[in-house]
């Protein structure tokens, strides 16, 4: 074998450096973190969304229930499979003397929703 041929070197052959293929990856990289990132983002915000959606669903309904069972004073859980979240319904003193309030909480985890109904004294 020659010298000559083992040492040419074609230089102008069209590929990328090493350099450009680390600066692509970094690139691709980046994009991919951003892409994850935004994507759990909002998935935790559609979690938190889903928990206070169903929370005032679930408080509505035992408002309702409250209200058609004359219910003042309670507490306690939702039943299956609602079992995590709980309840509190207590009456609270109006400022006005011919109001009632009606105040349900619902829990669950850390967030918390409250709904108040208020009533005209007979």
């Amino acid at each position: 074998m020659n010298a000559k041929a083992i040492s040419k070197c074609d230089c102008d052959s069209g590929g990328f450096t090493l350099i450009e293929v680390f600066i692509s990856i970094a690139i691709i990289g980046g994009l991919l973190m951003t892409a994850i990132y935004t994507l759990n983002h909002h998935l935790a915000i559609v979690s938190r969304h889903r928990v206070i959606t169903t929370a005032s669903a679930l408080a509505v309904e035992k408002l309702r229930d409250s209200d058609r069972l004359n219910i003042t004073e309670d507490k306690g859980k939702f039943p299956p499979p609602f079992t995590d979240f709980t309840y509190e319904i207590k009456s609270i003193t109006s400022t006005y003397s011919d109001i009632k309030i009606k105040e349900l909480t619902v829990r669950y985890g850390d967030e918390k929703i409250s709904l108040r109904r208020l009533y005209r004294k007979p």
